[in-house]
Parts: structure tokens; sequence; C-alpha cells
């Protein structure tokens, strides 16, 4: 018997164990998506189809399959030494007592690797260590069996510039596409995947004004990625405005002055490496980073 899938969708529904009898050998027995899961909901979708014969005299409907969904998504917090992440994790393990951690591992994408290594479903959310997750954040998003494959990012509420979108934000990923993921652009979430969707959500505040140089390099960050343009899927429009702002709101905030600083040097980082992924690459560098403020602080 020869067992086809439709690859089309994700692998979570369970193998058919069905052995054609013999006197029905010379029909195609294919099983049907769930109407409930379908969309629209009265399109029929195969999804799997097993051919025991040559000679074809019509397809058999077996019935419908329902995917093995699961009802709640993990949720893995990533650290790395930041100053509030002892106290977001325990905020989070609060209102998410089942949520996970990895901490301590060095590199963006490594780390996020590492987050779905230690998930266990096929889909699970990311939140960074300074995101003050809202009271109202529910974590109970589940993408439809169509999307399994997409990243989704929610909005963070910036507490120096009042700006909030997905940077920042609560993710989810598709855990076999980070698991295999290789890319050599300096944003990891929008380059994974070309599927990749925003969720008008307001999910945390991201607390990453703890320090004057932890502001300086978020800025920096983010504003060398809007500069080069290297942010997939990003609106211009949309990022040159967010640009201006991040370089000229926050005067009297918390650490604001410093991110200003690390807007507008990111900027010109970002504009002057736009074509050298490898220089480029360098704003993943926690040491470089810390490198170019100290030099910067002590002109």
């Amino acid at each position: 018997m020869q067992i086809e899938f439709n690859d089309e969708l994700p692998l979570v529904f369970d193998f058919p164990n069905y052995k054609i009898p013999n006197w029905d050998l010379k029909y195609d027995h294919i099983w049907y998506l769930d109407p409930d899961f379908a969309a629209p909901r009265d399109a029929k979708i195969w999804v799997w189809r097993i051919k025991a014969a040559d000679t074809y005299a019509g397809d058999k409907d077996m019935g419908r399959i329902t995917p093995n969904l699961p009802k709640q998504l993990d949720i893995v917090f990533i650290s790395y030494n930041e100053e509030n992440a002892e106290e977001n994790w325990q905020r989070l393990l609060k209102m998410q007592p089942t949520a996970q951690r990895v901490d301590g591992v060095l590199g963006i994408l490594e780390a996020h690797k590492a987050a779905a290594r230690t998930a266990t479903t096929d889909m699970f959310y990311v939140v960074d260590a300074d995101a003050y997750i809202l009271d109202d954040f529910k974590f109970d998003y589940v993408p439809n069996i169509f999307d399994r494959d997409c990243v989704f990012v929610f909005q963070s509420q910036n507490p120096i510039n009042r700006l909030s979108y997905g940077h920042g934000g609560v993710k989810i990923f598709p855990r076999e596409t980070l698991l295999t993921a290789q890319t050599d652009r300096p944003d990891v979430t929008t380059s994974i995947t070309d599927k990749f969707k925003e969720i008008e959500e307001v999910s945390n505040v991201g607390l990453f004004n703890t320090t004057p140089f932890n502001t300086w390099r978020t800025a920096f960050r983010e504003c060398a990625k809007i500069a080069a343009g290297s942010i997939n899927n990003a609106n211009y429009k949309e990022n040159q405005l967010r640009l201006q702002i991040w370089k000229t709101n926050g005067h009297g905030k918390l650490y604001g002055d410093n991110a200003i600083s690390g807007a507008r040097d990111g900027e010109i980082f970002g504009s002057a490496n736009k074509d050298n992924s490898e220089r480029l690459n360098l704003i993943n560098d926690r040491v470089w980073l810390r490198k170019v403020f100290d030099a910067r602080n002590t002109e």
C-alpha cells in the first residue's frame, strides 16, 4: 500500500492504522479534515490517502480526522543576565505556573533554539526577560491549522517613547521551523520563515530601560535594523515614523536620553552597513556593543 499525506498541512494527525481489505483494493481510501478546522468550513480537504492498487476505480471517503492540536501552547522565558529578569520571571510564573525558562544561552538564535528544545508543543510562546506581562494578557491564542508554520508577534509598549508594536512583544514560534533555522540576518523573529503575522494586542511593557547601557543597546539594535531595512515583512513608512520617534521622544523618562542617543547611533550604523551583513550582525554581539557604548561615553 502507498500512503500519502497532504503536505500542505502540518503533521499533527494520527497515522491511519488501517489495512485495506482485498475486496476493496481498487479504491483510493481518503481521510478528510474535520470541517470544524477547515477554512471555509465547508471545504473538503484531504489529509491521508492510501493507494492500494494500480487499477483505480474511484475514491472512498473514510471519514473525518481531528488534528492533535494542544489546547495550551508551552511558554518559554528567555533570559541572559538582565537586571529585571528574575522579577519578570516570578511575575510570569504567578500568571502561568507551567512556564519554563532558558537562561544564560549566548546568542539570540541559539537561545531561541534552546527554547524550542525545551518546549514540547508544536508551537510555543517566547517571553523576553525584560517583558512585564500585562494583567489581562492570557496566553490563550492558538493559531489555526493552516498557520502552524507561521511566526506570530504581539505588541509591546515602549516605556520611554510610548510606541506600541512588535519590538519586544511576546511571540509564538513554530517549534520545528525554529529548530532547523539558519539565518545571517540580525532580526531572528522575522527571518526564520517568510510566514509572519502581527497581532494587534499589547502583551507587555518592554522594561529594557534598567541601566544606561541596556537602554542604549536596545535602542541601538532596533534602530540599526530599521535603518538597514533588515526587518522582513516591515512596512517602510511605519518603520520610518518609528525611527523618528525613537530618535526624538523620551526626554525626562528614565534613561530616556540613552534611548535617544542609542537610536541615533543605531541609525548611523545601520545605514552605513545595510549591505554588509557580517558587520550588521555585530548588533547581536553583546561584547562589541559594550565596547561601542563605553567608547562613546569616554569621548
